[in-house]
């Protein structure tokens, strides 16, 4: 069972998203948790501000995952913690906390986070 864990100055719904990003990569078998893995929490919950522009776009939660089984594969569902996120994830949830900062809000939301991804250019959540 996949332990719920708090993403400090992050908002409720952005917790649950990451949570479901690193449930996701454990899920698929996958070792460790990429910006990949973190779009498919922001489209876990299409009520949150980034799951509605995504979904407003036609990107789905299915496509996604799909298309990560099919360039990357499915292992054997493993456990993975917070320290799991990549260098780059790491970046894209530092780069979430400045934007959110930038725009003088305390919290991260979902937002946030989908901007820091759009930010990071070459990643793989942007490349699928």
């Amino acid at each position: 069972m996949t332990v719920m864990f708090k993403f400090t100055g992050f908002t409720e719904k952005a917790n649950k998203s990451l949570n479901a990003a690193v449930k996701a990569a454990e899920d698929l078998g996958h070792t460790y948790i990429g910006s990949e893995h973190i779009l498919l929490g922001l489209l876990s919950d299409t009520s949150t501000v980034a799951g509605a522009v995504l979904a407003a776009h036609n990107i789905t939660y299915a496509d996604i995952e799909e298309e990560l089984k099919r360039s990357i594969g499915v292992g054997v569902p493993t456990e993975l913690q917070p320290d799991d996120f990549t260098p780059r994830s790491k970046n894209i949830l530092e780069t979430s906390v400045a934007f959110a900062r930038q725009m003088g809000q305390q919290l991260v939301g979902t937002e946030h986070v989908l901007l820091a991804i759009a930010r990071e250019g070459s990643c793989s959540a942007t490349l699928l």
